[in-house]
């Protein structure tokens, strides 16, 4: 869509089930980058790639075509914070989706920071999660 027509920028944003959708999120990081006030947030709340292999769901349901970006805490926060954001709070959680399916989810607030020169961590956990979640499938989600 056309920000550019925003004469304002915001303190905060909310980013819920949005970022597993989007095919190139580089530019869509700095459009939302470019929304924000310096010093503004942002919420974000993705699946957790991680913990799938833990929760009751609809059959390969976080594997749809629609899902093409999976994430861990470590490569939510990597992503953020390459685009000169930084974690200030990240809780993993699980939502209700029906009445006898849950979804395993990250929820996190990152602060618009100026340019960082902080390394990424290393994310092993998003490639083992996907790799559990074809293997085991759970009666119930656990947190």
């Amino acid at each position: 869509s056309d920000v550019s027509a925003i004469e304002q920028p915001f303190d905060f944003l909310t980013l819920v089930g949005v970022l597993e959708h989007i095919r190139d999120l580089g530019p869509v990081l700095i459009k939302m980058k470019n929304m924000l006030s310096y010093g503004g947030s942002v919420y974000v709340e993705v699946p957790d790639t991680t913990r799938f292999a833990r929760c009751l769901d609809a059959p390969f349901q976080q594997f749809s075509v629609e899902h093409i970006n999976f994430f861990s805490v470590i490569s939510l926060a990597n992503l953020m914070q390459s685009n000169d954001f930084i974690q200030v709070f990240c809780q993993q959680d699980a939502r209700e989706q029906s009445h006898d399916t849950m979804m395993p989810v990250i929820s996190a607030i990152f602060r618009k920071e100026g340019p960082r020169s902080l390394s990424p961590v290393r994310d092993v956990e998003t490639e083992q999660g996907l790799a559990k979640s074809n293997t085991y499938w759970p009666e119930k989600c656990q947190s």
